[in-house]
């Protein structure tokens, strides 16, 4: 399905585990929060900041970039947003994520743990089939 968000046409994304980067280390810092209490979640600053952190200031967000990728997620409903109420300073918008989001990003983790032993597995049935071959070879050789 196709839509057009601000004037641009985007293929709709699917409800799997097709996260870019940025989204997934997104729902990573929402979900570090326990689901069980009420959660303030984070605003912005808090996510560039939180990844630049991570990344020992390897990686910095763009607002470009941020902005954009927490939209998108909220248009899926991987996450939600709330105005906050600060009494003072500049108005926040906080982002939580939400049961599907967490979800997701379960499934995310499970699809990144089972990669390992799979490439193990690939890798090892290679190793052996050419252990074969080059033990049929010396064998004919002898």
């Amino acid at each position: 399905m196709v839509k057009t968000v601000f004037n641009r046409q985007y293929k709709e994304k699917s409800e799997s585990l097709d996260l870019s980067t940025l989204e997934v280390c997104l729902l990573s810092l929402l979900a570090a929060e326990s689901p069980s209490k009420q959660t303030r979640g984070m605003y912005g600053l808090e996510f560039t900041d939180a990844i630049a952190k991570a990344s020992q200031e390897k990686r910095k967000i763009s607002y470009g970039s941020l902005y954009p990728a927490l939209h998108r997620m909220e248009e899926r409903g991987l996450i939600s947003s709330k105005w906050g109420d600060e009494a003072t300073g500049p108005r926040r918008k906080y982002y939580i994520i939400t049961p599907k989001g967490r979800e997701i990003y379960r499934q995310v983790q499970e699809f990144r743990s089972n990669l390992i032993p799979c490439a193990l597995e690939i890798y090892g049935v290679h190793c052996l089939a050419n252990r074969e071959s080059d033990l049929k070879s010396e064998i004919e050789i002898v």
